[in-house]
């Protein structure tokens, strides 16, 4: 048996995620949200890190080949999921 909801509006960490990442790219957040949803993460939490790691990205700590030849930029949607 399957057992779904659809949620409407944003929470707290819904937002925070975005504001975390720089990010106006709305699909892109709600995408990153329902992954964490999906696999019992937090989600203010997850924009931390992933805050984290764009920073460290940004300072040289890490680099693409770090993050699966992926390079991150603030603001990247695609990075975000």
């Amino acid at each position: 048996m399957q057992i779904g909801f659809i949620g409407v509006g944003a929470m707290g960490g819904d937002l925070s995620l975005a504001r975390n990442l720089m990010s106006g790219d709305i699909k892109a957040v709600a995408r990153a949200t329902q992954l964490c949803n999906l696999n019992g993460m937090d989600t203010t939490s997850a924009g931390n890190m992933a805050a984290l790691v764009m920073e460290c990205y940004e300072t040289g700590i890490l680099e693409s080949e770090d993050l699966n030849g992926k390079a991150t930029l603030w603001g990247d949607g695609e990075f975000i999921w």
